[in-house]
């Protein structure tokens, strides 16, 4: 963690205490992957906000926004900026929501937009009528699979259960990872559940039992948002064999569960790319340009289209997401942005993939042609 005084952390200096501020004031899908493992954390003055953030060469990437009250926001800002002006770092925000985009706009940052998060407004929500009829057909179809819905506890566990409940958990992430060119699950800016306590996180998971032997087919886990008024799936897995539709039903069955506790908002995170054709204020339109051509040409890479698709079958709302940092005087804005590029897909993990399986992705316009159930995964 970085800081400047001792007085910077909650009371306690713990992970506790971190996992306690960042439930109370994370206000993004991605605000609660501040306390995984060997995430670098920045604290402001009095510890009343906190940015998590990684380092790749002289790029920093910023993961769940301005962690802090809302009132502390251009303060956390302010100083963090400086922060990494003193070592002459490129700062980049990730995912940055509407409501907080002024505090950017107002210290002179780019602001271009990444996408667009979807929003299940849970108190108005049935899942009844045309609109959701797809929706309905892929629960219905897991039902007569017999494919079950449950979230699991981990306080129910021994260490050892636990243990053997992680490997199985694991063989279904690897599986899904076989349909994919890239070699490993994306970094920093997604979840994990290997080696990362689940915390305030909540576990879903789909199965099926067969002559008395349970088989996990999915999975989902979920962030909280605002304290728990809302929540983010925000990692979601299934296997390359499992019951057709498994994430779709386990969507369904999660929006229900968290209506019926009275929570507002049920986010399916981030549609990348979708709707970035329009021009915003701030924006640097070679950053633009660079996820069009990312969403139009690089599915065999990352589906973004697909998942865009998926999560639309949902109906949700809709609401802008931005990519930030600071305006800087270039002389080569073409080479930083393109820097920039590098360092994130480094830093996510996009740079390693099979030659062979994007070979073959890319040959069988597998976004095109697949069912969008088998897209789920991508993100």
């Amino acid at each position: 963690m970085d800081c400047q005084t001792a007085s910077l952390m909650p009371v306690g200096n713990s992970e506790s205490s971190l996992a306690e501020f960042v439930f109370q004031y994370g206000c993004q899908p991605d605000s609660y992957l501040a306390t995984a493992p060997g995430r670098r954390v920045f604290w402001s003055q009095h510890g009343r906000g906190l940015v998590s953030y990684a380092v790749s060469g002289r790029y920093v990437l910023v993961s769940g926004g301005l962690i802090c009250p809302a009132d502390e926001r251009e303060n956390l800002l302010v100083q963090f900026l400086q922060y990494c002006a003193g070592y002459q770092w490129r700062v980049i925000f990730f995912f940055i929501p509407e409501d907080c985009i002024d505090v950017f706009r107002r210290l002179g940052c780019y602001t271009t937009k990444i996408g667009e998060e979807s929003v299940l407004d849970l108190e108005q929500l049935t899942f009844c009528g045309g609109q959701w009829e797809w929706v309905r057909r892929q629960v219905n179809y897991c039902r007569r699979h017999h494919v079950t819905f449950r979230e699991v506890d981990r306080e129910k566990y021994s260490e050892l259960e636990w243990q053997r409940f992680e490997l199985e958990l694991r063989a279904v992430c690897e599986s899904s990872m076989t349909q994919k060119a890239q070699q490993m699950e994306l970094q920093f800016l997604d979840g994990t559940i290997d080696g990362h306590a689940l915390g305030h996180r909540r576990l879903f998971i789909a199965e099926t039992c067969v002559n008395g032997i349970s088989r996990i087919e999915g999975y989902v886990v979920c962030n909280p948002l605002m304290a728990g008024m809302s929540w983010a799936a925000e990692i979601y897995r299934h296997r390359h064999d499992s019951v057709r539709g498994t994430i779709a039903y386990l969507f369904h069955q999660i929006a229900l569960q968290l209506k019926q506790e009275g929570v507002l908002q049920f986010s399916l995170c981030l549609a990348p790319g979708q709707n970035c054709e329009q021009h915003v204020p701030h924006e640097r339109p070679i950053v633009r340009r660079m996820i069009l051509l990312l969403r139009d040409r690089g599915s065999a890479f990352f589906d973004m289209q697909g998942i865009c698709y998926f999560k639309s079958r949902f109906r949700p709302r809709y609401q802008n997401c931005y990519i930030c940092s600071p305006a800087v005087s270039d002389r080569f804005p073409l080479l930083v942005a393109v820097g920039g590029l590098l360092a994130t897909l480094r830093v996510l993990g996009l740079l390693r993939v099979s030659p062979r399986q994007l070979w073959k992705m890319w040959r069988l316009g597998r976004n095109r042609k697949r069912p969008v159930e088998d897209v789920a995964s991508n993100s």
